[in-house]
């Protein structure tokens, strides 16, 4: 899967600028547009990376993943 797999909109129910990325199940997921480094395990939050895969794991700037947030979990409505 290729990172053209992935289209800017704005969410319906907050109004901001959303990443939409087709996870590798077919689904298409909302995600906040700013893309943060990630050191997988077994960490609290959940990330999408740019081909669709859901890993776990903590934020850490040293981290050596690239992914985004689900967008729920920061939507302001």
């Amino acid at each position: 899967m290729s990172i053209y797999n992935q289209y800017f909109t704005t969410c319906r129910r907050c109004g901001r600028q959303i990443l939409m990325t087709r996870a590798d199940n077919g689904k298409t997921i909302p995600c906040d547009p700013e893309i943060v480094r990630f050191r997988p395990g077994d960490g609290p939050e959940t990330f999408v990376t740019e081909t669709g895969r859901f890993l776990h794991g903590e934020q850490a700037w040293n981290g050596s993943e690239m992914g985004y947030r689900k967008h729920r979990r920061d939507c302001g409505s």
